[in-house]
């Protein structure tokens, strides 16, 4: 079984969403967390809100499209807070961004001072 490390961490290459996803399902990491409006992380297995500093993030794949600077992307591999389900999460980020994936992930990226993340939000 991979694990999320074993996925390719570096951005621009041209792997897509789809791939970056299959390759944390197969480790384990379904679809099921998501960016709130406010900025809070869901989880659709156990219907929680959390803060994103309160999830425990194993890795953070970004994906930029060379034809379209505006289409940049991060996969979020985590673990609920609440449920300790693993599962993943895709956040634009740069200028097509909302303002919930972007407190996410600004907020993910400020819990990972502290280490523990492959990748944070703004490194390739």
């Amino acid at each position: 079984m991979a694990t999320p490390s074993d996925v390719p961490l570096a951005a621009g290459d041209q792997t897509t969403v789809v791939a970056v996803l299959a390759s944390f399902e197969e480790a384990g990491f379904g679809p099921t967390l998501f960016a709130t409006d406010d900025g809070r992380v869901r989880c659709t297995a156990c219907r929680a809100d959390s803060d994103p500093t309160d999830l425990k993030v194993e890795a953070i794949r970004r994906l930029e499209v060379a034809s379209d600077p505006d289409d940049m992307q991060a996969v979020v591999a985590a673990t609920c807070p609440s449920c300790d389900k693993q599962g993943t999460m895709v956040l634009h980020y740069g200028p097509g961004s909302s303002a919930g994936d972007a407190d996410v992930l600004m907020r993910i990226g400020d819990a990972d001072e502290g280490g523990g993340t492959p990748v944070s939000p703004t490194e390739g």
